[in-house]
């Protein structure tokens, strides 16, 4: 009699039993403090990974406060790793001095606005940012092969290398000249906005010269300089300012202040030609810090401020405040200002310890009131 196979089973559901993993206990990175405090510039009320005294020292500069020397003595102590966020007075908080940033109305060559540049961050460093405006020469110049006719809104040229969409181009003879935003580029033709057509006949033969009109940007500080050439108003140009400028500058922001340059085909709506124009009225915000300045708060995830935007960060387990006994005898010597008494003092300390306990992750370093 042949004997049964206990693994062979009729067909069916079966449950399988899943072996069990002992999976190892791995010991995260501990000792990574969140700073909060003053700096000459850098994001406000934004934590900032910091894994190095130069990279401090790149992104928040040199303050004769307590927060720098805090920082490299961290990572002089063998620390490699912290989060750091800068806090200032801020507007609608209580009176006093406000943070500001510093910035220039760029004027075209009628006098009229056309670009706002700003510090990229807060503070009086920016009142040290250099402006240049120059007005480049053409990348590229061609000429038209085919008679362009009034009321025509394209042109047939002998090369379109250089041109694209949002290209300011100039056409010109020996009896004048115009200017359009290129619209489209097909094979050898440019066409433009079919509200402005040509008012004249244009000739092949005159000849018709056609090229790009661009400007250039300089920012300048005794620290950093950035070049920005080939810009264009125009919004559908890949080297349109507010782009060209916003996604790689470490120094400014621009923003145009209006449509009616991009929409207005001159070059006598670009920039005009600006050497070394500072921009002004930048503050640090340091005379009117309050507690709240260092408390912040918190009203959703993008919506926090001082200590309370280290709150969504797990891998924090020390809280530091160092600059909170800088303000409080520096404040103290002069009368009326805010933030100069040890209540002051305490109220920042309280919203370190309420958050440790309430979050029951990290710690709070705490200094001693000064005698």
């Amino acid at each position: 009699m042949r004997a049964t196979n206990p693994e062979i089973r009729p067909p069916g559901i079966y449950a399988a039993p899943v072996p069990q993993r002992q999976a190892g206990i791995d010991l995260a990175r501990s000792g990574i403090p969140g700073f909060v405090g003053l700096a000459a510039r850098g994001p406000l009320d934004v934590p900032v990974r910091i894994g190095s005294i130069a990279q401090f020292l790149d992104v928040f500069g040199e303050l004769d406060a307590f927060l720098q020397p805090a920082v490299e003595g961290f990572f002089r102590n063998g620390g490699q790793e912290c989060h750091v966020v800068r806090i200032a007075h801020r507007r609608g908080r209580s009176p006093g001095e406000f943070a500001a940033r510093a910035g220039l109305f760029l004027e075209d060559g009628q006098g009229r606005p056309v670009l706002q540049v700003e510090a990229s961050s807060e503070g009086a460093w920016g009142n040290a940012i250099a402006l240049t405006v120059r007005r480049q020469a053409p990348r590229a110049q061609t000429f038209l092969t085919l008679d362009a006719r009034k009321g025509a809104c394209e042109a047939v040229v002998r090369s379109t290398h250089g041109f694209g969409p949002g290209t300011l181009v100039r056409i010109s003879d020996d009896d004048g000249e115009t200017f359009r935003y290129v619209r489209g580029v097909d094979g050898k033709s440019l066409a433009w906005d079919p509200a402005q057509p040509l008012d004249r006949d244009w000739s092949a033969a005159a000849p018709t010269y056609v090229e790009p009109v661009e400007f250039g940007l300089d920012v300048a500080t005794p620290f950093a300089r950035e070049t920005f050439p080939n810009l264009s108003l125009h919004p559908a140009s890949p080297s349109y300012v507010g782009r060209a400028v916003n996604e790689r500058s470490r120094l400014v922001r621009v923003a145009p202040t209006g449509e009616a340059a991009a929409l207005d085909p001159h070059a006598d709506r670009l920039p005009a030609a600006l050497e070394g124009t500072l921009l002004s009225r930048g503050a640090d915000g340091l005379d009117g810090v309050t507690p709240d300045d260092f408390i912040g708060m918190s009203a959703g995830p993008d919506q926090r401020s001082g200590l309370a935007a280290l709150e969504a960060i797990d891998e924090i387990d020390l809280l530091a405040a160092p600059d909170l006994m800088w303000v409080r005898t520096r404040n103290a010597e002069a009368q009326g200002m805010p933030f100069s008494t040890r209540k002051d003092v305490e109220l920042v300390q309280d919203a370190m310890i309420a958050q440790c306990e309430r979050l029951a992750d990290r710690f709070a370093l705490l200094d001693a009131p000064f005698p």
